[in-house]
């Protein structure tokens, strides 16, 4: 019983750390549809250049780098855990 609630919530998870992917990388001064950068990033067919250009060279580096800082921070917060064995 334990051990699904916690793939159930793991699952719950991802899906919203994809939907927040998405969200940030779909929203800005220039709103593209999440569709658009789907068939953009899977199958390299943009509609227009300058939506490949606003994704490819901002958007979606801000987007990695930032999932990359909260691994990278909640890991470093597990080892402060670890180290000082705090409960």
């Amino acid at each position: 019983m334990k051990n699904s609630r916690i793939t159930v919530l793991f699952f719950v998870a991802i899906l919203a750390l994809v939907f927040s992917f998405l969200l940030d990388v779909s929203l800005g001064s220039v709103s593209i549809y999440p569709d658009e950068i789907l068939e953009g990033l899977i199958a390299g067919s943009w509609i227009k250049t300058s939506h490949a250009q606003i994704i490819l060279n901002y958007r979606l580096p801000k987007a990695l780098v930032a999932i990359l800082a909260g691994v990278g921070l909640s890991l470093s917060g597990l080892q402060m855990q670890t180290f000082l064995e705090i409960h």
